[in-house]
């Protein structure tokens, strides 16, 4: 590993507990650092940064090139934002939209460790407690199968609607124990804006926690 990645990396996360009141553990630290695969960024790699102290870990991502500022990517979409400007992001397919629309959901969504954020393009990805051998009351079996039953035709792959330079995005996303839509606009610069909609809350999820990802394998494109 790099060693001034690895320093930068000590140093920000360093600086993020300060910021947040905490104190600076003096428990040994363990650092995963991975490269993430995308082609999206120009000069910038992105990378997964996963901290462990004991038993316990917190994940995030980090935007670095020798030499160059490097952005602490934690549910901000700022930083990402300032990082795509930084970069010279220019999307110049509708693959590459997507997987940067893709990126920048998983990273700016993931607001605490405890959180999960999922995209997903089917009903059959969400996990129950059921699942996992926990008990359910009837009223939960009855929220899932009625949520089943209600957005299964409705959930499916994300849609890009492409109108001369300005891409439309809709993606469906489980959100801790919520279903949400997310909405983007983007243009091939990255500058991008961002709304969503909770379409169901408090849904009998089994959530992990502690992370974020896609579980998506494709898409649909509409071009006008």
């Amino acid at each position: 590993m790099d060693q001034s990645l690895l320093q930068a990396v000590q140093a920000l996360a360093q600086a993020r507990d300060v910021a947040l009141g905490g104190n600076v553990t003096d428990e040994p630290v363990d650092w995963e650092i991975e490269a993430c695969s995308t082609t999206v960024f120009r000069s910038y790699t992105l990378y997964r940064v996963v901290r462990w102290v004991k038993w316990m870990y917190e994940t995030w991502y980090l935007g670095w090139t020798p030499g160059q500022d490097p952005y602490w990517l934690e549910g901000d979409p700022v930083s990402f934002l300032n990082m795509a400007q930084a970069d010279g992001v220019c999307l110049e397919s509708v693959a590459a939209i997507w997987e940067y629309a893709e990126w920048y959901l998983v990273i700016t969504q993931h607001q605490h460790y405890w959180d999960e954020f999922l995209l997903i393009e089917s009903v059959d990805q969400a996990r129950f407690l059921d699942d996992i051998d926990a008990d359910m009351t009837p009223l939960e079996i009855w929220r899932k199968e009625t949520f089943k039953e209600q957005y299964r035709s409705r959930i499916g792959q994300p849609s890009l609607f492409q109108f001369q330079q300005t891409t439309a995005l809709e993606v469906f996303a489980l959100h801790g124990r919520n279903l949400e839509l997310h909405h983007l606009l983007l243009d091939r610069s990255g500058y991008l804006s961002h709304t969503r909609t909770v379409l169901e809350t408090d849904l009998p999820l089994a959530v992990a926690g502690y992370g974020s990802r896609s579980l998506i394998s494709g898409y649909i494109w509409h071009k006008y």
